[in-house]
């Protein structure tokens, strides 16, 4: 009886990865995109980005390597504003670009690199805390504006 109890509290609380994108270069397992609730994490801090640091024109999105085309999908579809992938346009339009997600228990942090046009002073790297509410929602609870320099995000030299 007190196992069945207990495995169903623990069935309910539900379960949250240990979680960092870019994953390190010994990883073995499945890519943490595809992992929930990452994708939910994602979806929350892009709506957020974007409604704080939003352009007034069409946008991309970088998301992290290893995304699949279905982790993608399933992405855009939930966000607020319609979006591309910045593999398909990302030279053209302006990109926010997905630099980090750390997940441990129910925090989360997500790194987002904002188009120079949506703050025009420079590129600006924008740090989301974010926390767990409930069994399944995710929310941000915090941020931080910094400017990186090309030591402390490779990312942007290569942009």
């Amino acid at each position: 009886m007190m196992a069945t109890v207990l495995g169903l509290g623990l069935g309910l609380s539900g379960c949250t990865p240990y979680v960092t994108v870019p994953v390190p270069e010994n990883y073995r397992g499945p890519h943490p995109m595809r992992v929930a609730p990452v994708p939910q994490i994602v979806v929350e801090s892009l709506d957020y980005a974007t409604d704080r640091y939003g352009i007034d024109e069409p946008y991309a999105i970088e998301v992290p390597e290893g995304a699949t085309e279905i982790t993608w999908i399933e992405i855009s579809r939930r966000l607020e504003e319609p979006a591309i992938r910045a593999s398909e346009m990302g030279d053209v339009l302006p990109v926010y670009d997905l630099e980090r997600i750390q997940v441990r228990a129910a925090r989360a942090t997500v790194e987002i690199l904002l188009p120079e046009i949506a703050v025009p002073d420079d590129r600006t790297l924008l740090e989301l805390m974010l926390t767990k509410e409930g069994i399944s929602t995710w929310i941000v609870t915090n941020h931080k504006r910094t400017y990186p320099t090309p030591a402390s995000l490779p990312s942007i030299v290569e942009q």
